[in-house]
């Protein structure tokens, strides 16, 4: 296993994608051959993959990856017939055959052999399983083809679906077909399918071509989009003045009343949401967001509403006013926050020292069916208990939440509470080597980590290839060649060991840094697993790089206490877990080695946790943890806790 090791680490190349030329010197063909793609050479990057060869447990990927690039050369189709062709006859039960056949689909429809290509896509339909980027593909060629065919209103719904559900597939073209067909068949493309597009164009933040459309239909809801979009855009007064001319009642009339007032409680929802951007009074906000449950009882985001008023009292300290908001959501039933709204309930009065009336709440969780309100319910449970002295029934909650619930936050907690050095199965197994059929494919996951594009197409690739029978080979192979973050992401699709989930990744490097600035080493690797499941090129929407997610300033900084060189890669392994790990010991020491306020403050910052201290002054390490204002911190502090809980429970 070893020897096969040593190969896949040799081939791997750390080339980036040149704008304009390759990098011939490599030996990772792979990347040769997608960079010759994306420069549209694509005799030299079919001459690259020819040298890839030798790997022959992948020979389908590499004939599906030259056929794939034959197509791009329109006068090859008598070439790509014949590979296809072979394709069919030497790869017949392939995981990529559905998107062979796509493509003869294309070839067909090149060579107008419209009724033959009528004839094939209605095989593929029966016979393949297509993923969602293939069905896209298949009802385009679906389109084309009807078109050709004259079934021009077939045509004109499949145009319509693709131009309303996946705008930015073919986008030009989808967009031409959908306004010519409507001028043929005399259809006017209607406004609600113009408001699902323009929907659709929002989800997808495609908001340049949302205002370009935008202005085609009349619509409030329309309206509170375009705001949105201003005020992402740092536009805020404009996009705050037009949310509050439509909470108001100033638009175009829709002609629907239940409409418009679905459109004036969206509009009040956003002007809250905004406050609550601008850190304006929590119950102030609160008191307008329980204003608009009276006004717009039939809301459609009325639990949504409901639920961050209340959780607005409760930051307040004021926990009459959250219990009235949380049994609102109760009485309505709500799907979606229920357990939430008896959690609050039972928080309230927990806060408010009514433990009897807390403790019934916190039981009522043990009936939820879902295993983290359960633990949740059962530990405060045990803390009501002990607040009214009964220490034993506490202790036998506790012991009752420890065994059932092995691992996560609150067991956490409960082991604390009961003094004891948590000790699980780590699922750990006589390690095997890498089964035969596997091997080329790991060499060709290795390779693909040069570009983005061949290693979304070579794991694609790979993950088609698992299944119920096969998985457990896979994940060994997978952890062999430490590719944790695909790993962690597969073991929750499949039945297999916890070990999976938690990996004990880069642990030389973790542990040299352990040592270095005193930190423990499961809480390094804990915190590592919750910030990028262990993706050393995982980049956050706020720009945080790496596996310890540092952003650039704190990076510089850090980089510049510890005196290393400028030149300095953040995402490199050794670098960034040097600087995440330092900058974890020095939050350790500006808490006193206080675990909850520390993870809190790598998150959250060190600056918002000391307001959090004042404002919540007396409380415990537990109640703080429940009380902290910011919902993401909020969770990254219990799923950290929880990974390090893992991590200390299988030394």
């Amino acid at each position: 296993m070893y020897r096969y090791l040593l190969v896949i680490f040799l081939l791997i190349g750390s080339n980036v994608l040149a704008d304009n030329k390759c990098n011939s010197n490599t030996n990772n063909s792979l990347y040769l051959s997608y960079c010759y793609e994306k420069n549209k050479n694509y005799k030299m990057a079919i001459q690259s993959l020819d040298k890839l060869a030798k790997y022959k447990d992948v020979e389908d990927f590499l004939l599906y990856r030259k056929i794939k690039l034959l197509s791009y050369r329109e006068l090859k189709l008598k070439e790509i017939k014949n590979q296809i062709r072979k394709f069919e006859y030497e790869h017949n039960d392939s995981v990529l055959m559905a998107k062979i056949q796509l493509i003869e689909a294309e070839r067909m429809y090149a060579k107008k052999n419209y009724t033959i290509l009528r004839t094939h896509l209605k095989k593929i339909r029966e016979r393949y399983k297509l993923d969602s980027v293939d069905k896209i593909k298949f009802k385009f060629i679906l389109a084309r083809n009807s078109e050709k065919l004259g079934d021009y209103d077939k045509a004109f719904r499949l145009f319509k679906e693709i131009w309303i559900k996946n705008p930015s597939y073919r986008s030009s073209l989808v967009n031409k077909k959908v306004y010519s067909l409507s001028k043929k068949l005399k259809k006017d493309v209607r406004k609600k399918d113009l408001r699902l597009r323009l929907n659709s164009l929002y989800k997808k933040r495609m908001f340049n071509r949302f205002n370009s459309e935008a202005n085609k239909i009349k619509d409030p809801s329309i309206e509170i989009k375009q705001a949105l979009i201003k005020m992402k855009k740092k536009n805020r007064d404009e996009g705050r003045k037009t949310l509050e001319n439509i909470s108001k009642g100033n638009f175009v009339s829709t002609g629907s009343d239940s409409k418009d007032l679905e459109v004036f409680a969206e509009a009040s929802y956003q002007i809250a949401l905004d406050d609550l951007k601008m850190s304006k009074d929590n119950t102030f906000i609160a008191k307008n967001l329980k204003s608009i449950l009276k006004n717009y009882p039939n809301f459609s985001k009325n639990d949504e509403v409901a639920y961050l008023s209340a959780r607005l009292f409760t930051l307040d300290k004021n926990h009459e006013k959250s219990k009235e908001v949380y049994e609102w959501l109760i009485k309505t039933k709500s799907k979606n926050y229920l357990d939430d709204a008896f959690w609050g309930i039972g928080w309230s009065e927990y806060m408010l020292k009514n433990y009897e009336q807390a403790l019934n709440y916190f039981s009522s969780l043990e009936r939820s069916e879902k295993s983290y309100y359960q633990s949740k319910g059962l530990y405060w449970k045990a803390r009501c208990l002990e607040k009214l002295g009964d220490l034993q029934r506490a202790k036998n909650v506790y012991t009752k939440l420890y065994d059932n619930y092995k691992i996560g936050y609150y067991p956490y907690l409960a082991s604390i509470k009961l003094n004891i050095s948590p000790k699980v199965s780590n699922g750990l197994r006589t390690p095997r080597g890498i089964s035969d059929d596997i091997k080329d494919q790991i060499k060709l996951l290795s390779l693909s980590k040069s570009t983005k594009k061949s290693r979304r197409e070579v794991k694609n690739y790979i993950v088609k290839r698992i299944n119920s029978s096969n998985y457990l080979d896979y994940f060994n192979a997978l952890e062999s060649i430490k590719e944790f973050n695909m790993l962690v992401k597969l073991s929750y699709s499949y039945p297999s060991k916890i070990r999976y989930r938690y990996p004990k990744a880069f642990r030389d490097k973790i542990e040299t840094n352990s040592e270095a600035f005193g930190v423990d080493k499961n809480l390094i690797m804990g915190l590592i697993r919750e910030e990028s499941l262990f993706n050393t090129n995982a980049v956050s929407s706020v720009g945080a790089m790496g596996l310890m997610q540092l952003m650039p300033g704190t990076a510089e900084k850090v980089r510049k206490e510890l005196r290393l060189n400028k030149s300095s890669k953040y995402f490199n392994p050794d670098i960034n877990i040097k600087l995440g790990s330092y900058y974890l010991s020095t939050l350790l020491k500006d808490f006193d080695n206080n675990l909850f306020y520390a993870i809190a403050a790598y998150n959250g910052g060190p600056a918002s946790v000391r307001k959090w201290l004042v404002r919540f002054e007396g409380l415990e390490d537990d109640e703080f943890v429940e009380s902290i204002p910011f919902k993401e911190t909020h969770g990254y502090v219990k799923r950290v806790l929880r990974s390090y809980f893992y991590y200390i429970s299988t030394n």
